[in-house]
């Protein structure tokens, strides 16, 4: 949208339709009004199935009312397309072009009045008289405008599938008050996430690394699409993950511990380092951080996504683990989306890895839901929930 106005203000000419979201529209449409001569100038029409809406593009004036300055043209333009819309183009045509004609002559008010080139300057109402006066003229210069007997289609449904598949994370949070949430984890070719036996994997012994280093940007890339970044207290114990997006330049995830039994205590890395970790603790275990959420097993997960999303407002989750908590959210089945690298080596044995859902989907609309990076494959499922997006 930046770049996109900054080319609609310069180079105008390169432009003949823009296509945007509704907020972007708003924005573009009184740039390019303004790039026109005037804000003032521009009408605009929202066109439904059932109903239409036909106003000005510029909101209320109020600084101005009742003062005769306001430019009328703004609410002219709406109301001939509105006559267009209905079937009554030669009427619009008539009225379009009598004010072409005004504005042809020198006759403008105020906000679009330049010296030298216009010849009158008047206020509101002896404008829309002028146009009056010149009712079943043409412009002499200007192109006169063409509408036809013909109104405006509209066809319901285009791109339907598209857009919902586009906006799938918004409307997620909109039906369910709950972030989206994204399942990733690493497992070996045989099926492992951690090759180490149980005595190995104590505190503080580190993480085990199950994909390549080229694997890390794409990692590290998924991260910094997602709001949070969730790990349970034995992963931040054994391993102290570092959880951040180091290797490309893009702002880290919020990190959620899990820590229901408050195992982990304050002085903990993986609290120290990052100010504003979000420590979900039962309500009488573990120590008081500055983000605390309180929430025990026994709620189950959907009642925490919901307070992670009304209290935190976290619209979005990348859950990294460990397999307890992966396997958590497997079993009551809030996740929407898997990402997962499998590695071509075999470690033999050690912390097995969750299994991908036999009713997940692959990616829709001809979108990639498997590729390789180096060594390492990977895999990005979709919960059957949105099989019609």
């Amino acid at each position: 949208i930046d770049i996109g106005a900054a080319k609609l203000a310069a180079k105008p000419e390169m432009l003949d339709v823009v296509v945007s979201l509704n907020l972007y529209g708003d924005i573009l449409s009184d740039i390019a009004a303004e790039v026109g001569g005037s804000v003032g100038l521009a009408g605009s029409a929202n066109i439904g199935n059932r109903v239409s809406m036909f106003e000005a593009v510029h909101g209320s004036a109020p600084d101005i009312a009742g003062q005769d300055l306001a430019n009328p043209s703004g609410l002219l333009q709406g109301a001939a397309m509105m006559l267009v819309h209905l079937g009554e183009g030669e009427i619009a045509e008539r009225i379009m072009n009598a004010w072409l004609k005004t504005l042809e002559d020198g006759v403008h008010t105020g906000d679009i009045y330049r010296e030298g080139s216009s010849k009158e300057r008047v206020g509101c109402k002896a404008f829309t008289q002028a146009i009056i006066d010149r009712l079943g003229q043409a412009p002499g210069q200007l192109e006169p405008v063409a509408f036809g007997g013909a109104g405006i289609q509209v066809d319901v449904g285009c791109l339907e599938a598209e857009l919902v598949w586009q906006n799938r994370r918004f409307l997620w949070n909109a039906e369910t008050k709950r972030p989206w949430v994204v399942l990733k984890w690493a497992e070996s070719r045989d099926g492992y996430m951690d090759g180490r036996p149980l005595q190995e994997r104590q505190p503080g012994a580190g993480g085990f690394p199950i994909t390549a280093e080229t694997a890390r940007p794409l990692t590290h890339t998924w991260r910094a699409l997602e709001q949070g970044i969730v790990v349970g207290a034995n992963t931040a114990l054994v391993d102290t993950p570092q959880l951040n997006v180091r290797s490309i330049e893009a702002p880290s995830p919020r990190i959620v511990l899990l820590d229901p039994d408050g195992l982990v205590n304050t002085e903990h890395a993986l609290i120290q380092r990052n100010d504003n970790l979000i420590y979900v603790v039962g309500p009488t275990k573990g120590p008081a951080t500055k983000h605390n959420c309180q929430w025990e097993v026994k709620e189950g997960l959907d009642a925490l996504l919901e307070r992670l999303y009304a209290e935190f407002n976290l619209s979005s989750l990348l859950v990294e683990g460990g397999a307890t908590v992966l396997n958590d959210f497997l079993k009551q089945d809030a996740w929407n989306e898997i990402k997962c690298w499998r590695s071509p080596a075999a470690t033999g044995g050690g912390l097995p890895a969750p299994s991908i859902p036999d009713h997940s989907l692959p990616l829709p609309h001809g979108l990639a839901s498997s590729g390789q990076l180096g060594v390492d494959a990977w895999t990005n499922r979709l919960h059957s929930r949105h099989a019609s997006d």
